[in-house]
This record gives C-alpha cells, sequence and structure tokens, in this order.
C-alpha cells in the first residue's frame, strides 16, 4: 500500500484482502469445477515475506482439495523456492513440489493412466527448454509445467500437448 499513498482509508481492507480472495476463490473453483488436479507454476507467496497467514491458507486450501483427492503439481519458482518453505509447514500428500530438475509423473483417473506430466521448479536457470521435458514414449496427453522464461520457438522439438508457464506475471499466450 505504500505505493498509494492517496488510497482513501475505506477502500484499504478490501485492497489487503483481494490477494488471499483471489487465492481462495481459484481453489473454490477447483472444487465446484471438480477438476482432475491442479497445477502451479511458481511464485504463489513468498513465505519470508507473508508471515505465517500466507502458508497457514495455502495449506487450508490444499486441504479442501486432498478431502476430494485432488492432485496438486506445483514447479516452484524463485520466491517460493522450496528450500525457503518454512519447516514447520507440511504439506497434505496430495501436494507434489517438482524438484530442480525436471521429473515425470503419471497422473491416473480410477487407475486409467491419462497424462503425463513433466515438471521442474526453478533452478535459478531463467531459460526453459523444451529438450528437459522429455518423457518416454507413450500416447499419453503430456503436460509440462515450469517456471522460467520462454518463447515459442524454444518449446518446440518435444511433443508436449500443454505448457504451464510460471514466471512472467502477465498472462499471454505464447
Amino acid at each position: 500500500l505504500q505505493d498509494l499513498p492517496d488510497l482513501p482509508d475505506h477502500l484499504r481492507p478490501a485492497l489487503v484482502d483481494a490477494p488471499w480472495k483471489a487465492a481462495t476463490a481459484v481453489f473454490e473453483t477447483a472444487i465446484l469445477e471438480n477438476v482432475d488436479f491442479v497445477l502451479l507454476a511458481g511464485d504463489l507467496l513468498q513465505p519470508t515475506a507473508c508471515g505465517a497467514a500466507g502458508p497457514a491458507l495455502l495449506v487450508e486450501q490444499f486441504e479442501l482439495l486432498a478431502e476430494r483427492k485432488i492432485p496438486i503439481y506445483w514447479a516452484c519458482g524463485t520466491v517460493d523456492d522450496p528450500d525457503r518453505w518454512p519447516s514447520a509447514v507440511s504439506l497434505p500428500e496430495n501436494v507434489h513440489r517438482f524438484a530442480k530438475k525436471p521429473e515425470s509423473l503419471t497422473f491416473r483417473r480410477t487407475g486409467q493412466p491419462l497424462a503425463t506430466i513433466i515438471g521442474r521448479s526453478s533452478g535459478g536457470q531463467q531459460l526453459l527448454r523444451a529438450a528437459e521435458y522429455t518423457a518416454d514414449a507413450d500416447d499419453l496427453y503430456r503436460i509440462a509445467v515450469g517456471y522460467g522464461q520462454a518463447d515459442s520457438e524454444s518449446l518446440q522439438g518435444e511433443r508436449i500437448d500443454y505448457w504451464a508457464l510460471g514466471g512472467d506475471h502477465q498472462r499471454r499466450v505464447l
């Protein structure tokens, strides 16, 4: 709020609560839409800057998805680096945080494999390369989730059906 010195006092609480309400709305929508899984692509929150309320809200939302058996695949960014996550805050079992090296997982619905999810958290690398996102040869839908900068040319070369990318805080389609 320091950048908005002329903000009327009656608007301050709404502005302070806006990020929390927006995050809650995303998870509520996932539940209402009965999604198969949730992909998170980094910079969700900076645990050292948002206080205990940030991780607590996130874990609460993750637990609501866990109750409905909705897995979460999280490619961490630079501000939500797993090495900076508070050790006292455990994540529910439905949350898979990708390592800093690419990992490949198979998403299954009622035992049937539906998609291969290939992801990696930020390891300080800024450029995403398609060659890092390889998977076994199969006919499953392939989803890549990562954090960093990319352009459409650098993402070609591997058979990826959908890219979920974090790192650019303005939504855009490559």
